[in-house]
């Protein structure tokens, strides 16, 4: 692969579609010239996450009241086939609201919640039958007694998070057990480690779920990925944790440094991707101060996974961190062009392939045939418009779910909906990745923001004790989707954190709604 400063364009473009109303609607495609940026847009009001079919044509995008279907073989026009929302308006407590998550295993389409605060009781997932993509059809539903962030779905067994227990289970549950839906069991750290119990349970939620075959990679946030043998769904079991921080330095945190803990770096395990070479991509989503306090994605090797584990603590297989390729960098915040909260969300794999969304960054394709040695194909953002939740991979190229930017603080997102890209040809030339280097730190608890420093940008792998890992900035940390450029200092404007002025963050724009509440009370 030659190698070259590849210049991607950061436009101002047209808003497109309105948030808020009624009605989702396809919008004329973009020109895109030489620059790469859109290739088409689709106004879906609520849109959050989005699954795609094996087809890889066919989208399914979470809105908070449910999910829309989208057609995207033509990129350059994406058309809405179908909308379910209010889902279970029929029951006493319903409709389920606060609908972040979808899924997509076969026929099959999960959706569950609330992911965060809800306007209605009824907590619990619908599995529907999208074997005709234009008209969805509920299958079952479960009904929960807890929230649900995230979801996994492999056929009809789907997985949970346990959102606001105090164990932060993984849940299991059979969708279509003769027509309906039952728990088969749970699954907690606290199973792996009982001394885990002690631990505030903000440090250790459950995020987010990625099943692949007869694995579950569980998001634990300030403890790492959570790597689960699910060969029988009855009977989970724990291979090894990887990343995450010390878990005595966690148990040892004061209870006045849990919020800070929480927002910034290291740990903030949010979202697991796999791809078939057994490269695992894992984003770290943060809402500190600074490039220093927003996540990037760190690239690991977990191919014949069992020969690189450690004994770590509480006598958990854990991942030696010699596997650990590279951290790929978030850019700074710069709240003179809007770019507010740059920390990595959501990332997805198609191949070689890694796809990455970056809220008010854009999104940014790399190339990671050399996970140690990454390269940037192409990137996109304009805060003023777009605020991505995701970038999944589809026929042809990939698309992202845009949250909406509000013009003024208070207000509703506008311009939320699906945004299309076509992907870079096969021999596109890359940029070097702006990488954050880690290095070893001592486990005792600090009480200062993590120290930024430059250093040249390189691709090491540093063997650790596991999870005692801080990244720092390389010089290149601070890219904006343009060239690679040397990682400043920037501040978020407004209140809390990662909050930039006029930024409407809705949905999955913070972890938990926890994060959102301050910690809860620990009983």
């Amino acid at each position: 692969m030659r190698r070259r400063a590849l210049l991607t364009a950061v436009g101002s473009l047209a808003a497109v579609g309105t948030a808020g109303g009624a009605v989702s609607g396809r919008v004329a495609a973009r020109s895109q010239g030489d620059a790469f940026g859109p290739t088409g847009t689709l106004a879906i009001p609520g849109t959050q996450d989005t699954a795609v079919a094996d087809d890889g044509e066919t989208v399914f995008v979470a809105t908070g009241d449910g999910f829309a279907v989208a057609d995207v073989s033509d990129l350059a026009s994406p058309e809405l086939l179908a909308e379910r929302r209010s889902i279970r308006a029929d029951h006493e407590d319903g409709p389920l609201s606060g609908i972040w998550d979808v899924e997509c295993s076969g026929s099959n389409v999960l959706v569950a919640g609330p992911a965060g605060p809800s306007q209605t009781d009824l907590q619990g997932a619908a599995l529907f039958d999208v074997s005709t993509p234009d008209d969805p059809e509920l299958v079952s539903f479960y009904e929960a007694d807890h929230g649900v962030h995230n979801v996994a779905l492999d056929g009809t067994t789907a997985y949970l998070t346990g959102s606001g227990r105090h164990d932060e289970p993984v849940v299991v549950v059979e969708m279509d057990d003769g027509g309906e839906a039952k728990k088969v069991t749970d699954w907690s750290p606290v199973d792996a480690a009982d001394r885990l119990s002690m631990l505030d349970s903000n440090l250790r939620n459950c995020h987010d779920l990625t099943v692949d075959g007869e694995r579950l990679y569980a998001s634990y946030w300030e403890t790492g990925t959570w790597v689960l043998d699910v060969s029988d769904p009855a009977t989970p079991s724990t291979i090894a944790r990887i990343g995450g921080r010390p878990l005595e330095e966690l148990r040892n945190l004061p209870r006045s440094e849990t919020r800070r803990a929480l927002l910034n770096p290291p740990g903030n395990a949010h979202n697991a991707a796999l791809n078939d070479d057994g490269l695992l991509a894992v984003s770290h989503e943060a809402f500190g101060e600074g490039v220093e306090g927003m996540g990037g994605v760190t690239l690991w090797d977990v191919s014949d996974l069992e020969s690189g584990l450690v004994e770590g603590e509480e006598a958990v297989p854990t991942l030696d961190t010699a596997r650990r390729r590279a951290i790929l960098a978030p850019s700074a915040p710069d709240a003179e062009s809007g770019k507010t909260l740059t920390t990595a969300h959501n990332c997805a794999f198609r191949g070689d392939r890694l796809y990455t969304s970056w809220y008010l960054d854009g999104v940014r394709a790399y190339d990671v045939a050399d996970p140690a040695s990454p390269g940037l194909l192409a990137g996109w953002a304009d805060p003023s418009e777009a605020n991505f939740f995701d970038a999944v991979p589809v026929a042809g190229g990939f698309v992202a779910p845009n949250l909406g930017v509000a013009e003024e603080r208070g207000e509703p997102p506008q311009n939320a909906g699906l945004y299309t890209f076509t992907d870079p040809p096969a021999d596109a030339d890359t940029s070097p990745a702006a990488t954050r280097t880690p290095v070893a730190v001592d486990a005792s608890v600090t009480t200062t923001a993590p120290t930024t420093e430059e250093t040249p940008a390189t691709s090491t792998s540093v063997s650790t004790q596991a999870g005692t890992d801080t990244p720092r900035p390389s010089t290149a940390a601070a890219t904006s989707n343009t060239t690679a450029t040397t990682a400043t200092d920037g501040t978020t404007g407004g209140s809390g954190p990662g909050f930039g002025a006029f930024t409407a963050l809705a949905g999955g724009a913070l972890a938990t709604w926890r994060l959102l509440g301050g910690e809860r009370s620990e009983e």
